[in-house]
């Protein structure tokens, strides 16, 4: 199911128009906490009268949509052209006119954008090579760090939560009813976060979800009573609601034949990530350190604002194409070699 999150994300992208992108793919990824709303309710409703085996088989539902996802969901114009498909492509862009329009438009009604040369035909490499050479490398590595710090902090919350605050005295049940909390916070921290990087642009938004994100971390350690309930609605706002902005970013960064593969690894080297975390904070509840668990999640959200920050580049409201031939630019511009200088006159 995991692979679904990078094939859906570069899908989203490469179907919006730049002004919108950002709304567009974040509502469409916000459906990602209210499935963990749906989660969160089905246990209060399931574990107590059938264990969570059930739960699990409840859990079946969602893949058998897909096949339905699969049947009526079109392939990717852009990915189209970049494998030289043109007149699957045409067609493609046909048939979504005549949804929209009623009919297909006429060449003489097609305006062309200024400066967008789409891939066409493009010769494919071993890409993830590509996302390692220079003029790319230091960006790939900056944005596994985010993802890194990201995933390390959204999946232990998500995975480990009901643990950490039964180690706190906190019944299971109520534990459950925090997740539901920071779920419900979480569908309008996505939808809100999609919105804002279309109004005020990718690079201030996410870092301050990140930086800002570090410190309701550590409020929600500290909190008690009823204000950790005003806590976990602070961590779900920003904890998963950047997960879907920040994945718009990374696609907006890599041209077409790039796109999945860099969103892929992005989210790949997070699962790292994933995976770590829980074991780590097993171990820290294990020897009598799990109330520095949510310090963890506080500092990879701190890493990952600083490193976010440090890619340097803003996206925001840009052809998918417009974005890329700068990347393109600045990669065979740091490929080229140096000039040799020779004496005058030779």
């Amino acid at each position: 199911m995991g692979g679904e999150v990078p094939v859906n994300l570069t899908l989203s992208s490469e179907f919006s128009p730049g002004v919108i992108r950002g709304r567009m793919s974040g509502s469409i990824m916000a459906a990602f906490p209210v499935g963990l709303v749906i989660a969160a309710a089905l246990s209060l409703l399931i574990i107590p009268h059938w264990g969570w085996r059930a739960l699990f088989v409840v859990g079946v539902v969602p893949a058998v949509l897909l096949f339905f996802v699969r049947r009526y969901m079109p392939e990717s114009v852009r990915f189209l052209l970049s494998k030289g498909r043109i007149a699957e492509a045409e067609r493609t862009v046909a048939d979504i006119e005549k949804v929209a329009l009623g009919h297909a438009l006429a060449p003489h009604e097609i305006k062309a954008l200024p400066n967008v040369r789409p891939e066409v035909a493009v010769s494919s490499k071993v890409t993830v090579f590509e996302l390692l050479a220079r003029g790319r490398a230091k960006n790939t590595l900056l944005l596994w760090i985010v993802s890194f710090g990201f995933l390390w902090a959204s999946n232990g919350i998500l995975f480990m939560l009901p643990t950490i605050l039964q180690q706190r005295g906190i019944p299971l049940t109520q534990a459950i009813t925090f997740q539901l909390v920071q779920a419900l916070s979480a569908v309008v921290g996505y939808t809100a976060c999609g919105f804002l990087i279309d109004r005020y642009g990718r690079r201030p938004v996410l870092f301050l979800y990140f930086f800002i994100g570090a410190f309701c971390h550590l409020w929600f350690a500290m909190a008690s009573g009823m204000w950790l309930y005003f806590a976990a609605a602070a961590v779900g706002w920003v904890n998963p609601g950047v997960y879907g902005a920040t994945g718009i970013y990374v696609s907006e960064l890599h041209p077409t034949h790039l796109r999945a593969t860099a969103v892929g690894w992005f989210f790949g080297i997070g699962r790292i990530g994933s995976f770590l975390a829980p074991t780590v904070v097993g171990f820290m509840l294990a020897y009598g350190v799990g109330a520095y668990v949510l310090h963890t999640f506080a500092l990879a959200y701190l890493v990952s604002a600083i490193a976010l920050w440090l890619i340097g580049i803003e996206t925001k409201g840009r052809v998918l194409e417009q974005i890329t031939e700068r990347g393109i630019a600045a990669t065979a511009k740091a490929a080229a070699p140096a000039p040799v200088m020779t004496p005058a006159g030779t």
